[in-house]
């Protein structure tokens, strides 16, 4: 398939494209590629000849199109291999069966006899193979007879002894690959070898089985098929034998470069010491100067040649992942160049709008970098990636910081980085190096000391600010230790602390910007993208993003940047090592072993859980995705239920991530179960009561219901596991138990649907029109929006009241929440449409009747109101009258 596309490739995309230009580009790239020579050029021409609308369809055909490995030797797969194909009867075959599978036995043979012929004629893959082990042979003893003279020699640079690691990683890259061929002839040959030997059981059993029979042609059938079978065996121990030999080889020659790699690694970590506590003469004596003289004016810098640009062996293992780097590329140009302006206009991507090229450089280089710590990668393409890394980031933090002075930093941070990097991979000699780093030491201590008064020049400092003057100060103690160092002559110790902060700082400034691209993309999704859409995730968007944003930082930073941190101070030979032993820590607890790297990846399953328990259901029951049609309460006990089982199931896989057996979780959660019936029995009946308001759904969010008839009445916010949440009226918060909601009467206004009868009891004063009465009534009950008209409201005339006749308006709401607010709205019209009918509304009349009553209250009454015990008992009178 992938050879048709590429010998059709300029065919094919002008009806993709419809771009005569555009394919004739396309088609020479595709040239390239398949003859594996000058893709990058090809590509870079097509970039600058078209634009980027096409790019990302582009990006998926070339990596279709794109090669496994570059310069491999191809392996024969089975599925171009016609295998033998042996019937295997079990049972003995009958008299008539026997000459058949005979001659199918001989035609088995052909076919082997065949392939053999055609694989021979092929290749000579056993030739080449021996002559390429043979050259790497020679070139081992090379590498060892220089090692041998390296550590004979008094400057030790390391970085000759990175080159030859570089070239013993580039062998096994080669053993590796002809490895692979060779495995797989040797497997397919073992599974011919196993069919021939059980076809000569079989035959062997058949022979003994007929062997009575006087028959001289089955006889000879028997013959020819035993010769057949030994004639098959012959010709795949022929082939295999040279096969397992080459496969002895090349696990020698590994044995013998690992063995010799390892030497290496355990002589640089002893050189590494012993330069760490190196003394030298004083920098300001003359001594030094004298060093200092004689190599600056030496021609040779013992510069060291890292032939290490893009080896065959290096691009054989990794050209499929520099590949989707490329597709990831011109995927980036084309996304950031469309969106430019709205980037330039973005409060969080502008730096991307303003430096598109240096965002597309950093991103890819990050990403190259984390390769490149995962991989035995050349040390010049280390070297160059750091470098273009840096500056991109470089230019890209200076369009964020608002202060000039961080800005500065930056730029001090990676252009010293470079340099240091640049100096270290010529093999600087030892004194012009440590004049190098007492200078810039100098130069960084002065410049903290200046940063650290304009961070702090503004009047009111906040805690952030606090934070980075403290950093600061610790910068200038470092920078003020180099230099005492230097001094005294303690090179090793100034050399290694410059280096390392240097490096750290270089590898936490990219980071830091590539934290800030996430907390970015985090935002876009939760707020700008198809996720915010769904209406059940904007009102906790924000909380999501910074959740998010929070997780995947802590993961960067504890599985990436901690670990070569590490590496960079040297405490572990690669970032690799570091992770696994930062991981590997733990403990016994009995004879389960708990490390660090399980109780990780235990609190990312739990962490992961729950995030994913409260955004999948909404998602899920959002009405955008799962329709209207779902009623809201149902959704809302969905969504419940499926949020406890992600919880239980992640809960569960964490535990099992841990090491533990769940059956014996089990046992212990069943023994527990009598002090969990007994103790907690409250709880364990709210637990239950909740599942059958869950499963039930009596209750549903979002119903209006009444508890106790008037205890409580509100809308139900939330149904847990353990309490409802009620909200009233008055927008107080009432925890009820679900027991009480499963044992007590709970009035549910809107169970069913909605809508609501709503009555509202009106009087009015004997001699009242009743029929005006009536009308007014229904008047103004039709007259409300609220009301419906089917039912269509009626009064009742009640009853003949002590002070009134006594009516009720009864009409029906759409949504039972609007009863108080709709009365109160129809009372108002009521009084207001009475008032104008001369419709008097009583109020309750009372006749008091004085039996007797003591004299000494009256004379009291009297006095005080200076007023005669007749006039008092005549307003006692009045006052019963009115």
């Amino acid at each position: 398939m992938q050879a048709i596309l590429k010998s059709h490739a300029c065919n094919i995309f002008p009806y993709i494209f419809k771009k005569e230009t555009f394919a004739i580009g396309v088609g020479f790239i595709m040239f390239q590629m398949t003859h594996r020579l000058s893709c990058l050029k090809a590509s870079i021409w097509l970039l600058m000849m078209y634009s980027t609308r096409k790019l990302l369809c582009l990006s998926l055909v070339l990596l279709i199109l794109t090669p496994t490995s570059l310069n491999a030797e191809e392996s024969p797969a089975e599925a171009d291999i016609v295998s033998p194909l042996l019937k295997r009867t079990e049972a003995i075959p009958q008299i008539y069966e026997i000459i058949p599978l005979s001659i199918a036995l001989s035609t088995n043979l052909s076919v082997q006899t065949a392939y053999f012929k055609k694989q021979a004629l092929k290749n000579d893959s056993v030739a080449t193979s021996q002559k390429t082990y043979s050259v790497i042979n020679d070139r081992v003893k090379d590498i060892s007879k220089e090692f041998s003279e390296l550590q004979k020699d008094a400057e030790n640079n390391h970085l000759k002894y990175y080159v030859l690691k570089q070239s013993l990683i580039d062998d096994v890259s080669t053993l590796e690959q002809l490895n692979k061929p060779i495995a797989e002839n040797i497997k397919l040959l073992n599974s011919w070898k196993t069919i021939w030997h059980d076809e000569k059981v079989r035959w062997d059993r058949w022979q003994q089985h007929y062997i009575d029979e006087n028959s001289e042609q089955l006889s000879q059938t028997f013959a020819n098929a035993i010769e057949a079978i030994a004639k098959g065996q012959n010709q795949v121990s022929q082939h295999i034998e040279p096969l397992l030999l080459l496969q002895a080889q090349n696990a020698a020659l590994q044995s013998k470069i690992n063995i010799l790699n390892e030497e290496i690694n355990y002589f640089i970590k002893e050189l590494r010491l012993e330069s760490l506590f190196d003394k030298s003469p004083a920098i300001y004596s003359p001594l030094f100067f004298q060093q200092l003289k004689v190599h600056l004016f030496d021609s040779d810098w013992n510069a060291v040649s890292l032939d290490a640009w893009l080896t065959i062996p290096f691009t054989s293992k990794h050209g499929t992942a520099y590949s989707i780097l490329f597709i990831m590329l011109l995927f980036f140009s084309a996304v950031i160049n469309k969106n430019k302006q709205q980037l330039i206009e973005s409060k969080t991507w502008f730096f991307l709008g303003k430096h598109p090229i240096a965002g597309i450089v950093f991103i890819c280089s990050l990403i190259s970098a984390i390769q490149f710590e995962l991989w035995e990668v050349p040390k010049t393409i280390n070297l160059i990636n750091a470098i273009i890394g840096g500056v991109a980031s470089a230019l890209l933090l200076d369009s964020i910081f608002d202060q000039r002075w961080k800005s500065q930093a930056v730029y001090w941070i990676m252009a010293t980085y470079i340099i240091t990097v640049v100096f270290t991979a010529v093999g600087t000699p030892p004194p012009i190096f440590r004049l190098y780093v007492f200078i810039l030491s100098i130069l960084g201590l002065v410049c903290c000391i200046r940063w650290n008064k304009k961070n702090l020049a503004v009047t009111n400092t906040t805690n952030a600010q606090n934070k980075l003057s403290n950093v600061l100060k610790f910068m200038s103690a470092v920078f003020a230790f180099i230099i005492v160092m230097e001094l005294i002559g303690q090179d090793g110790i100034a050399n290694y602390t410059f280096k390392t902060t240097i490096l750290t700082w270089a590898l936490i400034v990219p980071f830091g910007l590539f934290l800030y691209v996430i907390q970015g993309a985090m935002d876009w999704i939760f707020t700008s993208s198809v996720v915010w859409q769904i209406k059940l995730m904007r009102n906790d968007a924000s909380e999501y993003a910074r959740q998010t944003t929070v997780f995947i930082q802590i993961l960067i930073v504890f599985f990436f940047l901690i670990p070569s941190i590490l590496s960079i101070w040297q405490l572990y030979p690669s970032m690799e090592d570091a992770l696994s032993s930062m991981l590997d820590f733990g403990f016994y607890i009995g004879e389960q072993n708990i490390n660090i790297g399980l109780v990780v990846i235990s609190v990312i399953t739990l962490s992961a859980t729950i995030f994913i328990s409260k955004v999948i259901p909404k998602i899920l029951l959002d009405e955008s995705v799962s329709g209207k049609l779902i009623e809201r309460g149902t959704r809302n006990s969905m969504g419940h239920l499926l949020r406890y089982f992600i919880i239980i199931v992640g809960f569960f896989t964490a535990i099992s991530m841990l090491g533990f057996d769940l059956t014996k979780i089990t046992i212990v959660l069943g023994a527990l179960g009598v002090g969990i019936g007994f103790g907690l029995q409250g709880i364990v009946n709210n637990f239950v009561c909740g599942l059958v308001l869950l499963f039930e759904r009596p209750l549903r969010e979002g119903d209006t219901i009444d508890v106790n008839n008037g205890g409580s009445v509100g809308v139900i916010k939330k149904i847990g596991l353990r309490s409802t949440i009620l909200e009233t009226f008055d927008n107080a918060d009432v925890i009820i138990p679900n027991a009480d909601l499963i044992s007590n009467q709970v009035t549910n206004w809107t169970l069913q649907n909605r809508q609501a009868r709503l009555s509202v009891p009106v009087g009015v004063a004997y001699g009242s029109d009743v029929s005006l009465v009536s009308s007014i009534l229904i008047d103004s009950a039709k007259n409300h929006p609220k009301i419906l008209k089917s039912p269509a409201p009626y009064t009742l005339f009640m009853a003949l009241g002590d002070s009134a006749l006594n009516f009720e308006l009864r009409a029906w709401l759409p949504d039972a929440d609007d009863r108080l607010s709709v009365r109160s709205e129809l009372y108002y019209e009521i009084v207001q449409k009475f008032a104008e009918a001369n419709i008097e509304i009583p109020f309750p009349q009372r006749d008091l009747h004085i039996r007797s009553i003591e004299t000494d209250i009256l004379t009291n009454m009297s006095r005080k109101n200076d007023k005669s015990e007749q006039e008092v008992k005549d307003d006692i009178v009045t006052t019963s009258a009115g």
